[in-house]
């Protein structure tokens, strides 16, 4: 006995001489040949991030014919600073003191997923950051911010629009 058939993407009745399968799944034509379309881009997208990795590799393999040849590779730049916000509150007073960091030179980073207070601590002693700039509630109310010596773990407290030449004098 024939059932009638229905198209898994529109719900529209398929005659039994036009069904197309799709992954087990029956559709009409006219939603076949969309599907065949953003499958025809997904493949194109596909190409295109596999020639972009392509280029990755080469530069790979430079570095280790670099590498076999003895040439002396430069090491990255240290960071100098880490911003250590404490609640949401902080967060756009921590990202300007990072940006003016960064405008006068200063290699400084931030947390920007939004994790406790003593995990930023650690990506800071993780990255090897000498300073680490504390931004709390407190520091907020009195326009200060506590900076940190991961050093020596000295603490000291320096108004906010002085930070950048505070450590400036700091760094060697």
């Amino acid at each position: 006995m024939y059932r009638p058939r229905y198209c898994a993407e529109c719900g529209h009745r398929i005659e039994r001489e036009r069904w197309r399968f799709w992954h087990s799944r029956q559709f009409c034509q006219t939603c076949a040949r969309v599907l065949e379309r953003r499958r025809r881009i997904r493949l194109s997208a596909l190409l295109v991030v596999s020639f972009a990795l392509g280029v990755g590799i080469g530069v790979e393999r430079t570095l280790l014919v670099l590498q076999a040849l003895s040439v002396p590779m430069p090491e990255p730049p240290r960071l100098e600073v880490f911003v250590v916000a404490f609640g949401d509150a902080a967060r756009p007073v921590a990202l300007q003191v990072a940006q003016q960091l960064r405008t006068a030179g200063i290699a400084c980073d931030l947390d920007l997923e939004g994790r406790s207070p003593k995990a930023q601590m650690r990506i800071a002693n993780r990255t090897g950051a000498r300073y680490a700039i504390l931004l709390g509630e407190g520091e907020l109310q009195t326009a200060t911010a506590t900076v940190k010596d991961l050093v020596s773990h000295e603490q000291t407290t320096v108004p906010q629009a002085e930070i950048t030449a505070w450590i400036r004098q700091r760094l060697p």
